[in-house]
């Protein structure tokens, strides 16, 4: 969601390892390998002795991969170092299948039945092994990724945990976990009013920025498992305010300068929500309102960090308005 703000000296521009792999060959669908991580494997079954095959043991003994004799055809069970990085992994079962590791792919499941998906983890990236309990039917792992206002390129965002939801699991419970872990892996316990699950929109799926805590997860549609955003708010101004929040971007047409992203809260119940708005930015800036002049609002789809640019905003293409042609109630709808 986003507008931009102007005046006649300054302006505002505001725009809103688990269980198991399967490495499967390209062009040959039959040659099928899975396998199970985790040392555990071995300490807990009292009749498998890890027996290395030939060629089954990488040459670092501490980060290796043992082929326990319940293999058998195209299943390998395997024991797996946690520690091993994902390339080394793949290598192996690149010269257990005889190719090129950029001939085949490796897939990651959380059941026996289902069809998985494409691992993307990074060569230098270790296994691992996650301990959770298994999903329940209707549930799928959700990734969170925290929202950060002052990283322009989502790609550098990081992934913080998974969280197992279905898509009745209210948006406040999801909310709950996501505190729950945050404080468990990071070690920073945060309040219920200092974080927002928020959505990130594309053009073929606009949605609204904020998740409603009141909400069931279905209410995102047929993808109502796509990653979320968990945003810590930082700006002591506005943990535990009421109100929906604004993405705005300052223009300044004196010296060509456009400000840092912030936010701005807007009253959902105000009978006039442009109004609202402007009186928010007025605090946020300190410029008096009737200086105020506005972009029109930004479609909801726009990509992040819905910049405009300079020289269109100062040559007069990028128009602003001190009042908008959209419905003042508009705004929050964008």
């Amino acid at each position: 969601m986003s507008p931009n703000v102007s005046d006649v000296e300054e302006a505002i521009n505001d725009t809103d390892f688990s269980a198991s792999f399967a490495a499967i060959v390209e062009h040959d669908n039959e040659d099928v390998f899975r396998s199970h991580s985790g040392t555990h494997s071995v300490t807990e079954s009292s009749d498998a002795t890890p027996v290395p095959s030939s060629g089954s043991v990488l040459d670092d003994p501490v980060n290796s991969v043992l082929e326990l004799p319940s293999s058998a055809g195209n299943y390998l069970h395997l024991d797996v170092d946690s520690r091993l990085p994902f390339g080394k992994f793949k290598h192996w079962l690149g010269k257990k299948l005889g190719m090129d590791t950029t001939q085949f792919v490796v897939i990651k499941h959380y059941r026996e039945d289902d069809k998985g998906y494409e691992c993307n983890s990074k060569d230098d990236e270790s296994l691992g092994v996650k301990l959770r309990p298994p999903l329940k039917d209707d549930e799928k792992l959700i990734r969170v990724l925290q929202f950060d206002l002052d990283e322009p390129n989502r790609e550098n965002w990081r992934v913080l945990f998974e969280c197992p939801a279905s898509k009745q699991t209210l948006v406040g419970d999801l909310m709950l976990q996501c505190i729950h872990l945050y404080a468990e892996i990071y070690g920073q316990r945060l309040p219920l009013n200092q974080v927002r699950l928020r959505e990130m929109s594309t053009i073929s799926r606009p949605v609204k920025a904020v998740l409603n805590p009141a909400d069931t997860l279905d209410c995102r549609g047929s993808q109502w498992s796509n990653n979320v955003y968990f945003q810590i708010i930082t700006d002591e101004r506005l943990i535990g305010q009421p109100g929906v929040p604004v993405l705005v971007r300052r223009f300044r047409p004196s010296t060509v300068e456009v400000s840092a992203i912030q936010e701005a809260l807007v009253d959902p119940n105000a009978s006039n929500q442009m109004e609202s708005l402007a009186q928010s930015v007025s605090a946020l800036s300190g410029i008096p309102v009737e200086r105020l002049a506005f972009t029109e609002v930004g479609s909801s789809w726009e990509k992040w960090p819905y910049a405009l640019s300079r020289l269109a905003m100062l040559d007069g293409s990028v128009k602003f308005y001190a009042h908008p042609s959209y419905s003042p109630n508009e705004v929050l709808e964008r």
